[in-house]
């Protein structure tokens, strides 16, 4: 473990809580005047269900590339040397619920394999502005990406 992925995993879950303070009340003011994309990015409230507990489970993604039918997330969890929860929730349980522009749109997500991935990671690199190559950089773990399809 480099020193630089050692400081991130400690100060990780602080980060994450903060992120999730500031991200919450502003996705929910985009909502509530219709905006939720800014830039190249599109933000989803994503809906899984807990692997281990069964629960509900929120968190609030951006996605750089999409459509109207599918989304590609990028679980960096800044830069940490673990994937989040919502990652393993949805390999336990590919069936989910994302809410984007009012509405609750069933999906299923799956991990992107490697040639999805070598296709679209240049691509996420561009439009993020290079953020999640340095992200990528940070950590020890291959960042996977979580592919999103309307059911």
């Amino acid at each position: 473990m480099s020193a630089i992925s050692s400081v991130w995993d400690n100060g990780h879950r602080i980060g994450a809580q903060l992120l999730n303070i500031v991200t919450g009340p502003l996705f929910r003011f985009g909502q509530k005047i219709g905006y939720t994309t800014t830039l190249h990015v599109k933000w989803v409230e994503l809906y899984t269900i807990g692997r281990k507990t069964g629960l509900r489970r929120k968190s609030i993604m951006p996605s750089v590339l999409h459509t109207k039918d599918r989304f590609v997330l990028v679980p960096t969890y800044g830069g940490h040397t673990k994937s989040p929860g919502w990652v393993h929730n949805i390999t336990a349980k590919p069936e989910i619920e994302v809410a984007m522009d009012g509405k609750i749109i069933p999906m299923r997500g799956h991990i992107a394999d490697e040639s999805e991935r070598e296709e679209i990671w240049g691509k996420l690199v561009v439009r993020s502005l290079g953020i999640y190559a340095v992200l990528q950089a940070i950590t020890t773990r291959k960042v996977q990406l979580i592919i999103l399809e309307r059911i």
